[in-house]
């Protein structure tokens, strides 16, 4: 009887440490479960939305950026748009000077691309305070950097505006319209942000009657963006 005692004895130390290991398991299991959850549904909307918020500020910066520089050369309105009178003054034809328009469209995305690409290397970084949701946290802690790239969707197209100045006065504004795509690179996905920001490139007093050809169509607008 001693000896079977002392056998009982003998195997329930290794019971023990078997369940110990299977709870001890069950428990890591769980944790890293919580912990993807939380990531999920948690930290990654989180990352989303302040990533989003950074990257259009960035992207609208450095186009702003571009376009400064790319007009330091003075582009005037007489430099887009030709415009022919009649004897009696009114407007015979307005036409887009296309050999200017498309050397500053090129010049526009080009570089506001290689702003991009400036940004891309920088990247953005978000606090992890940010990331816990609680507004005391907000801003705090070291920082999460996520990675940028620009993907080379950038195009421009131009709009023109017109509008009553006074008496046998138009007030004409010509717009550009710099569209970008940057993909924010996640911890768990990936996110692809688009902006659009547009910018007046320049405006005249026309005097003399417009037609209605220009003033109620896109027909001015379709001749600027004829641009391969």
């Amino acid at each position: 009887m001693q000896k079977c005692s002392e056998k009982i004895c003998s195997k329930k130390p290794k019971w023990h440490k078997k369940r110990k290991f299977w709870c001890f398991f069950i428990a890591l299991i769980t944790i890293i479960l919580i912990f993807f959850v939380y990531l999920i549904r948690v930290v990654n909307p989180i990352i989303i939305s302040i990533g989003e918020a950074k990257v259009k500020s960035l992207a609208t910066k450095a186009i702003n950026m571009a376009v400064t520089e790319v007009l330091c050369d003075g582009y005037t309105y007489d430099d887009i748009i030709d415009i022919k009178f009649t004897n009696s003054g009114d407007i015979a034809y307005m036409q887009a000077k296309s050999l200017i328009v498309n050397k500053l469209s090129r010049d526009l995305v080009s570089t506001s691309q290689s702003k991009l690409d400036i940004i891309g290397e920088q990247g953005i970084s978000i606090p992890l305070g940010s990331l816990s949701g609680v507004p005391l946290f907000m801003g705090r802690g070291p920082e999460l950097r996520l990675k940028l790239f620009p993907i080379g969707a950038i195009s421009c197209n131009f709009k023109s505006v017109f509008s009553q100045a006074g008496i046998n006065q138009t007030n004409h504004r010509i717009y550009v319209n710099i569209n970008s795509n940057v993909t924010v690179i996640l911890p768990i996905s990936s996110r692809q942000v688009a902006t659009t920001t547009q910018l007046l490139i320049c405006e005249s007093v026309i005097v003399g009657k417009v037609p209605d050809t220009y003033l109620h169509s896109a027909s001015l607008d379709e001749m600027m963006n004829l641009i391969p």
